[in-house]
């Protein structure tokens, strides 16, 4: 059965990756209810190029979550840090 969301609305979320102008978007997932969970299980790569130093280490990264629309995508929500926590992690990745 069908989760709906309290107005009985669903979603159609994807994921959008912002960082140094470059974006990167997830496969949008289908009709996603109030209490539906959602695992995308993609990889998003973003290596920007030619980038000064001073742009990295000011530099942020921004998520945000998206209900797929026809003409227009409406945002969720996002979540935003600095360039600098990823450099500093293992492998400068985050996963999961």
């Amino acid at each position: 059965k069908e989760l709906l969301l309290p107005d009985g609305r669903t979603i159609d979320p994807l994921v959008v990756v912002e960082c140094l102008g470059k974006k990167e978007y997830s496969s949008a997932k289908d009709d996603i209810g109030g209490a539906g969970e959602v695992t995308w299980n993609e990889h998003l790569f973003l290596e920007p190029k030619g980038v000064e130093k001073e742009s990295a280490e000011c530099g942020k990264i921004l998520i945000k979550l998206m209900d797929k629309g026809i003409f227009k995508d409406v945002l969720i929500g996002e979540f935003e840090f600095d360039l600098s926590f990823i450099y500093f992690r293992k492998d400068h990745v985050m996963l999961h």
